[in-house]
């Protein structure tokens, strides 16, 4: 019994290893917060991303500054409405991923 792993759309035969590690990788960022008013918050969380391995697939992919900007309305003391924009060094922000959260908490 193998296991294959299919990497940039070719199968790799790799023996029965149960599961794989594709690289590792260090984090360098801060978390960042302004306070509007009681009931709205602006966030920016921009991380620094670097490999640690040899692994060029995962350089390319990974490496360099990412960023995430949030806009937070506060509707009563359990639930929010959030709005996330991320990007990184390779996509632009109009460009980039885009999300709409609502939280209700328990």
């Amino acid at each position: 019994m193998t296991d294959t792993a299919e990497i940039r759309g070719i199968d790799h035969e790799y023996g029965s290893v149960g599961y794989a590690i594709p690289s590792s990788y260090v984090v360098v960022g801060t978390y960042a917060k302004v306070d509007v008013t009681d009931k709205i918050w602006l966030n920016y969380n921009p991380m620094y991303i670097s490999t640690l391995n040899n692994n060029e697939y995962m350089s390319n992919l990974l490496d360099g500054f990412h960023h995430e900007a949030a806009v937070s309305y506060k509707l009563n003391d359990r639930q929010t409405i959030r709005t996330f924009a991320n990007w990184d060094h390779d996509t632009q922000f109009k460009k980039g991923d885009f999300r709409l959260e609502f939280n209700h908490q328990f």
